[in-house]
C-alpha cells in the first residue's frame, strides 16, 4: 500500500450507519430519550416494579433526538426519588426507568441571560437617562396653555 497504510479488515463492507453519529449502530442500539421539565432523561434499561411507580408528574416535552419519545406522554414519578433525577415511563406494558442526563441547552445559558439584562440596563442608563435628566433641567419652552418665561425663568407681566 502507498505511504505504508494497511487495509482495515471489513473496510469494504462498511456502509452508512442507520443512526446518525454512531458507527455500525442499528436501530435497536439507539437508546431512548425522554425530555421532561427542560431536562433530558436517558433510558436506564431497568424495569421498575409496579409498587415503586408513583403518580403522574407531568407530560413529556418535544424531543428532537433520533430515538426521542414524542411529546405529551404521561410521565410518572419513581417512589423515593425526586422527579428531577428519575422518572418512570411505561413502554409496551413495562415500567421503564429514565435517569436525568442534565439540563438541555447550551453552556452558560444563564450567564447569557444576565448579560442581556445588563446590556438593556446599560442602554437605559447611557441613552435614555441623560435625555430625561436634560428634559427635567431644561423643559421645553412655549408649552401650550402656559405663559412664556423670560431669560430669568420668570413670567413676564402682561
Amino acid at each position: 500500500m502507498p505511504g505504508g497504510l494497511l487495509p482495515v479488515a471489513g473496510m469494504a463492507d462498511a456502509s452508512p450507519s442507520p443512526v446518525i453519529g454512531t458507527v455500525g449502530a442499528t436501530p435497536s442500539d439507539c437508546f431512548k430519550t425522554l425530555k421532561f421539565g427542560g431536562s433530558l432523561y436517558l433510558d436506564a434499561d431497568v424495569a421498575v416494579p409496579q409498587a415503586e411507580v408513583g403518580d403522574v408528574v407531568g407530560e413529556t416535552d418535544p424531543n428532537p433526538a433520533t430515538c426521542g419519545l414524542p411529546d405529551r406522554l404521561s410521565v410518572r414519578g419513581h417512589t423515593g426519588h425526586p422527579a428531577s433525577e428519575e422518572v418512570v415511563y411505561v413502554i409496551d406494558g413495562r415500567n421503564e426507568l429514565f435517569r436525568s442526563g442534565g439540563s438541555t441547552g447550551y453552556p452558560y445559558q444563564d450567564l447569557v441571560r444576565w448579560l442581556v439584562v445588563a446590556l438593556v440596563a446599560g442602554i437605559i442608563l447611557f441613552a435614555a437617562l441623560p435625555a430625561v435628566i436634560n428634559h427635567i433641567r431644561n423643559p421645553p419652552i412655549g408649552v401650550e396653555g402656559e405663559p412664556d418665561y423670560d431669560e430669568r425663568g420668570e413670567v413676564p407681566p402682561n
